[in-house]
């Protein structure tokens, strides 16, 4: 459906963020390439200045690309090499933007007519009572039918976002770009929201690419992730894979919280399973990426895939076992962080609170093999994910 293929994007001047520098210009997006499929939810997932935006406006046609190649379906957007650059008005795309941008002078009715009177001034196709047909459509599904008369600024935030939306889905775009729409809201707000344009984009089946570096948005509402850094794609993949099978350190530092335990690879043990020596114990990991013997490695692991126990002392060394101490604990409702000194290593743990183990408790910790990943390299030396 979406193809971007090798885009760059150098902004000259002062550069901020993450960005790299080149020479005298700053590579806010670095040769990235990606396909989106017809009808999903694609999300770009990033820190500040990864250049997950300066992505989303190149396809909308806001931003130039210095090079690559841009296409919807079969039509070629944008390529450096031909010359070829549709102006934003022809792309065919929907766009709804952080801050809204709804016209406060105007009534909800009128903020998603406009669009089409627009258009229809220029393409003279659409009659007032079939952009009256339409606008009552939109705004009936995103729930705001009724409020046709009332000015746009005595909307609440959450109404504000779905006028947004209903502006955007009035032209019945091919595709749909929503630059971290739920950023201004609450978080009561943003989560029922979260839901609400799921269901939205399920029910049309519009193809929908979102930007945000919220991980909970990220992970809830996507049907795949592209996790962005430093204007490259570090990773892509469905969001129980990105979570679960983390393939760089940035990944699972910056989704979620891990552990990180460095070690060396002795020998494969089964089908993409390896023995791991550590200085806290040997452990059987599973690895996506290509290892050998001998390779220095770093098992992450998630602190709810954690198993703890408390015991009187501690027992004899096994494979992915380690003992420790807990160190400290915190009550979050519905679970309790502690944290646990295993030698020189911290390892956080997250049980139910039914379970939870006092302080200063020595403590067996077990290391299901199936939720040790294994990422090449050492990486950062912190040993907790934050």
């Amino acid at each position: 459906m979406i193809s971007l293929s090798n885009l760059v994007k150098t902004y000259h001047g002062n550069g901020s963020g993450d960005s790299k520098s080149h020479g005298a210009g700053v590579v806010a997006v670095d040769d990235i390439s990606i396909e989106i499929k017809s009808g999903e939810l694609f999300t770009l997932l990033g820190p500040s200045g990864c250049g997950k935006t300066t992505t989303l406006r190149m396809l909308a046609g806001l931003t130039t690309p210095d090079s690559g190649v841009i296409a919807v379906h079969d039509m070629v957007l944008f390529d450096g090499a031909h010359k070829i650059d549709v102006p934003p008005h022809r792309r065919g795309l929907g766009m709804v933007f952080q801050s809204y941008a709804i016209w406060p002078h105007m009534t909800v009715a009128k903020n998603v007519a406009f669009p089409l009177t627009r258009r229809s001034r220029h393409v003279g196709h659409m009659k007032k009572a079939e952009i009256d047909a339409r606008v009552r459509e939109v705004l009936g599904l995103v729930q705001l039918d009724g409020l046709e008369n009332r000015p746009a600024t005595d909307l609440s935030g959450g109404q504000q976002q779905r006028l947004a939306l209903a502006r955007a889905l009035a032209t019945q775009p091919q595709v749909l770009l929503l630059d971290e729409p739920l950023s201004n809201l609450d978080a009561k707000l943003r989560e029922l929201m979260r839901f609400e344009l799921k269901r939205i984009q399920r029910g049309l089946g519009i193809t929908t690419v979102y930007v945000t570096h919220d991980q909970t948005e990220a992970l809830g509402m996507s049907n795949r992730i592209a996790v962005m850094n430093a204007g490259r794609v570090e990773q892509i993949g469905h969001p129980r894979d990105i979570y679960e099978r983390p393939e760089s350190h940035f990944v699972a530092d910056f989704i979620g919280v891990s552990n990180f335990i460095q070690g060396t690879v002795k020998e494969r043990v089964g089908d993409g399973r390896w023995l791991i020596l550590s200085p806290h114990g040997d452990l059987i990991a599973d690895s996506s990426a290509r290892v050998a013997a001998g390779d220095d490695v770093t098992i992450s692991v998630r602190p709810e895939h954690i198993g703890m126990v408390a015991v009187e002392r501690h027992g004899d060394p096994a494979r992915n076992v380690l003992f420790g101490s807990v160190t400290t604990r915190a009550f979050q409702g519905d679970s309790v962080q502690h944290q646990v000194q295993v030698g020189d290593l911290t390892v956080r743990v997250q049980c139910h609170p039914s379970d939870a183990v006092n302080t200063g408790s020595a403590v067996e910790l077990r290391l299901p093999e199936q939720w040790c990943s294994i990422i090449p390299g050492f990486g950062s030396a912190r040993t907790v994910g934050a």
